[in-house]
């Protein structure tokens, strides 16, 4: 799709939406599976070539950095796109504004590596804080370029950015890591994402800041993005705390160990809900005063989504050992017990993403920033519980309270009020639980039956009930 003629504001009528959603989809699926392939080939190479502990030394650092990330996010992009109209002067101010935070969050994130290395007493991650800190500044000036290519519905240029950063990333840290540089192929890899997303946004983003002035309708996108920011941060707790509990008392091997867990279920779940939520956020917000259309289309990009990526996630669950000893090597054979219980708790994980999309674009951020830090709370909870059994306690726990407690509750709170009802949901989700239940029930019988022949009798065992949820979505 060519720009509009105001980059700021376009007028899309609904069947216009429509095509360029489905369009925009398309686009955004292809450079997901590039990046999938980029990220699952570049994990199972870097491995290869590294040990648990140069993973474990990254994922120290990635909590404080984590946190001052959501700092840094306040919330203008949503707003942005949210927003039925923006004008320049607002856009602007809310770039500088951001520039300014992130600048400020990256001398503090500087200042903060010594206590960082005191923390972990680990002196090797003074440098790495320093170096991936001073990236929080670049990031700061992707958001608006990023928000605005969102607002226009111009997603096709948005997946080139997307998939275009991740493999020179990928490239930097693969030929670190070759030359024998080790951790510090990590921290290449995203130095290199960083600065060659910044290049790709702006050059696709016609629009360029003004000086920034007072402008009417800044309070309101201000207190908008500040209720994302406090269920940003929320959310940050409740994926950070676990990494911070498990390096303090576990290492950076354990640490490595679960680290490498987590990423291998969530990377693959984030490449299909992250272009959904591209896609949904902007659209839903457009259609916030059609109820009909609103909830057709919810349910449309849920169940696609659903269909997508629960069978996949079953069949990597029952074929975890020999699956992570194929792609990692024996030396990761601690991961096996984590990896299952961690892609236990992702087969909600979209819902969860679902429930956001509702509340932020029927401008309910308040109700959202509330939620989240509920759900934040019982998250780590379940951690500080699970680590009294370690790592595979921490992984237990977490799944079962995100399955059965936070997912649930964030998704009462989206429907009790708006175009998609509590009823409905159950409703349209309904196929695809039983899909599910059916297909556990026959892959745990198979395994009693005949464990050897699993991996050739899998996609037999699920092929009738995955059936009737693609026959539930085509009607």
């Amino acid at each position: 799709m060519a720009a509009p003629a105001d980059p700021l504001n376009a007028a899309f009528t609904a069947e216009t939406i429509k095509t360029l959603s489905v369009s925009g989809a398309a686009a955004t699926f292809a450079a997901q599976a590039i990046k999938f392939v980029v990220q699952l080939g570049s994990r199972v190479a870097l491995a290869r070539l590294l040990d648990p502990r140069d993973f474990g030394l990254i994922a120290m650092v990635a909590p404080v950095l984590g946190f001052v990330q959501v700092l840094n996010d306040l919330g203008f992009a949503q707003a942005v796109v949210q927003r039925p109209e923006v004008t320049q002067k607002q856009v602007s101010a809310l770039f500088w504004i951001n520039a300014l935070i992130g600048l400020g969050l990256t001398v503090l994130t500087v200042a903060l590596a010594p206590l960082i290395a005191w923390l972990y007493g680990e002196p090797r991650t003074l440098a790495i804080t320093a170096v991936l800190g001073s990236l929080i500044f670049l990031t700061s000036l992707s958001v608006l370029p990023a928000a605005l290519l969102n607002r226009q519905l111009r997603f096709g240029p948005l997946a080139i950015a997307d998939a275009g950063c991740q493999f020179v990333g990928v490239v930097a840290g693969l030929a670190a890591a070759w030359s024998g540089l080790g951790y510090w192929s990590l921290v290449l890899m995203q130095v290199g994402t960083s600065l060659s997303s910044l290049v790709i946004l702006w050059c696709f983003t016609r629009w360029r800041p003004s000086w920034p002035r007072r402008e009417a309708g800044i309070g309101s996108m201000v207190r908008f993005g500040a209720n994302l920011m406090g269920s940003n941060m929320a959310t940050y707790f409740s994926m950070s705390a676990d990494n911070i509990l498990v390096g303090v008392f576990g290492g950076p091997v354990a640490l490595g160990l679960y680290d490498t867990s987590y990423n291998l279920v969530v990377r693959p779940l984030s490449q299909i809900t992250a272009p959904v939520s591209r896609v949904a956020v902007p659209m839903l917000s457009r259609l916030v005063d059609v109820p009909e259309r609103y909830a057709a289309n919810y349910f449309i990009m849920i169940q696609t989504m659903l269909l997508a990526y629960l069978p996949g996630l079953v069949f990597a669950i029952t074929l975890a050992r020999p699956l992570l000893l194929l792609l990692l090597g024996t030396k990761w054979e601690g991961t096996i017990p984590v990896f299952g219980w961690i892609a236990s708790g992702g087969l909600v994980a979209p819902l969860f993403a679902s429930g956001g999309w509702l509340l932020t674009s029927q401008d309910r951020t308040k109700e959202l920033m509330w939620v989240s830090t509920t759900t934040a709370v019982l998250s780590v909870i379940s951690f500080a519980l699970g680590i009294i059994w370690g790592v595979i306690g921490v992984a237990m726990l977490s799944a079962i309270c995100f399955f059965f407690l936070q997912t649930p509750l964030l998704l009462r709170v989206a429907t009790r009020s708006g175009p998609v009802s509590t009823r409905a949901l159950v409703t349209a989700l309904l196929p695809f639980a039983v899909a599910t239940g059916v297909t556990v029930a026959a892959l745990a019988a198979l395994d009693t039956v005949r464990p050897d022949g699993i991996p050739g009798l899998v996609l037999l065992a699920a092929a009738s009930s995955w059936q009737q949820s693609s026959v539930s979505l085509e009607a």
